[in-house]
């Protein structure tokens, strides 16, 4: 199953990762694996 939500990268670096994800009604991210130890 893959989502439709909307992902938009604001920073990445060595220390951090912020992701917004925007979602229209019934929407998901879908299946996925998180790859960093948070």
């Amino acid at each position: 199953m893959t989502g439709t939500a909307k992902a938009t990268v604001f920073i990445d670096n060595e220390r951090v990762i912020v992701t917004e994800y925007r979602f229209q009604p019934g929407d998901n991210t879908g299946w996925h694996r998180h790859g960093h130890d948070y």
